[in-house]
């Protein structure tokens, strides 16, 4: 048999040949060895992709800010990214200059009579001040401080699914909520407008997220709404943020429990199945309900913090300068120099309402449902309850085309500007059903939202990236605003 000799080029291309396949062969046992140890991970932790967004990256401090922006390089018809700030202040003093404005005067009602101030507005913007000086010294506790200079990340996801507590398998079906939703979480402590925790929203580790960003303030929001029972695209927008949060606040809806599932009862085997205290199980009912006012905001910054590792003892170091409303405190509300008997009553459409209500001492005569057919909150919202004796209000199932309306004798209806306007704007008026309309917003327009920019933080590099995009919306203000 003839043998072909070798040289010295032979020898030395075989060498590098073997060379490569051992470092080909190393490199995929490397890789399959790390993902099955990650997936090993999310298996002792839990059996949800949820897991998969904790990270396992060390935390950094001293964060730099550079120039490069995080492009979102794809988007659909519902694309989105709110670089502005939702303002609950601003909300809350639009309701109040509305007050002022439909004849309700503040010294002839009783709750705010002797309270020193002219107008509900000037009462509104005492009662803000305080309350975001409350938000800032809670911020600058040690825990939280702790947790503003590590650059800890969150992220808010959210489901919508009629949730039981067995079923494991819909918990993976959540999206994410964008930043401007939850001021106090990612705004920084000094900011003037809407100060916050100041804590960090992750970067994408890809662009799968990128469309998702969408016009109903969320990640994936607008999709899910009209995903019906199609949820392939979820997965797929989720792995962008694997790994990337310190904490998953995951919010669900106590009022669309299934069957005979209590609160708790979820909230147990929610816990049990994550098996990771830094997934931690909000309620749209008391978190989420709770961004559109001022004793919202003092609500949920308390809630903030002692999920995020705040004692009781820690905060009662800071005070709020304000005694809220109590049951016994609300009063039905009168405008003074109405004489027609045939508009009397004070009417609220959409739950946001009852936060600005009640912080003016305001009990409604007349209100719409949270949920009618809600299991734990179907008239109030749940952070409200305590404050609220929901018999002193006569709940109706209501639009502007009810039957029954003009017997409601509504003086006024407060509510959103866009379902006034969508629901409501052919009653309101001289002769109509009902005389007046008091008015706010929930982020609608720059009228009740503020300016920033917005972050990703990057652990990897510890950079912070503003975002780029054709479909970000950026602040204008509405007073130069032509």
């Amino acid at each position: 048999m003839f043998k072909k000799k070798l040289n010295k080029k032979s020898l030395i291309a075989l060498f590098m040949g073997f060379s490569t396949i051992l470092v080909s062969t190393i490199a995929v046992a490397t890789a399959c060895s790390k993902t099955n140890n990650d997936n090993n991970d999310i298996k002792k932790e839990g059996k949800t992709t949820i897991n998969k967004l904790i990270t396992k990256s060390a935390q950094k401090q001293s964060a730099i800010e550079v120039s490069e922006k995080y492009e979102l390089s794809e988007s659909n018809e519902n694309s989105q990214f709110f670089n502005t700030l939702t303002d609950p202040y601003k909300a809350f003093e639009m309701f109040a200059k509305s007050l002022d404005e439909a004849g309700y005067e503040i010294t002839s009602h009783e709750p705010l009579k002797n309270s020193g101030k002219s107008s509900f507005l000037e009462y509104a913007k005492d009662i803000n001040a305080k309350v975001r000086e409350y938000v800032r010294k809670v911020a600058n506790l040690p825990t939280i401080k702790k947790l503003r200079d590590n650059n800890t990340t969150v992220l808010w996801a959210e489901s919508t699914q009629e949730f039981d507590s067995s079923d494991k398998s819909k918990l993976d079906l959540y999206y994410f909520q964008q930043q401007d939703l939850f001021p106090l979480l990612y705004s920084q402590p000094d900011d003037a407008n809407v100060p916050g925790l100041g804590l960090r929203f992750p970067k994408p580790k890809n662009h799968k997220a990128d469309k998702y960003f969408d016009n109903w303030h969320g990640i994936g929001a607008a999709q899910n709404n009209a995903s019906k029972n199609d949820f392939d695209w979820m997965l797929s927008m989720q792995e962008a943020f694997y790994r990337t949060a310190d904490y998953v606040f995951y919010n669900y809806d106590s009022n669309k429990l299934a069957g005979e599932t209590t609160k708790s009862q979820f909230e147990s085997f929610f816990k049990s199945t994550v098996n990771n205290d830094k997934i931690i199980p909000v309620d749209f009912q008391i978190e989420y309900s709770s961004i559109w006012g001022p004793i919202g905001t003092v609500r949920l910054i308390q809630s903030f913090a002692k999920k995020l590792g705040v004692s009781d003892s820690e905060l009662a170091t800071v005070k709020l300068d304000w005694t809220l409303p109590t049951k016994q405190t609300l009063k039905h509300i009168r405008p003074k120099n109405n004489k027609d008997e045939k508009y009397q009553n004070f009417g609220i459409f959409f739950y946001n309402l009852w936060d600005h209500c009640v912080a003016l001492g305001i009990q409604p005569d007349y209100s719409s449902f949270t949920n009618k057919q809600g299991k734990t909150y179907p008239k109030v919202p749940g952070f409200l309850v305590d404050l609220v004796d929901d018999t002193k209000t006569k709940f109706e199932e209501f639009s502007g085309k009810t039957q029954n309306l003009a017997g409601m004798k509504l003086y006024a209806l407060a509510g959103n500007n866009s379902h006034i306007n969508r629901s409501f704007k052919e009653s309101i008026g001289e002769g109509k059903e009902i005389l007046k309309r008091v008015e706010t917003e929930r982020g609608d327009t720059n009228r009740s939202r503020s300016q920033t920019d917005f972050k990703f933080y990057d652990r990897e590099t510890n950079k912070l990236h503003s975002v780029n995009g054709k479909q970000v919306l950026n602040w204008v203000d509405p007073t130069t605003k032509k």
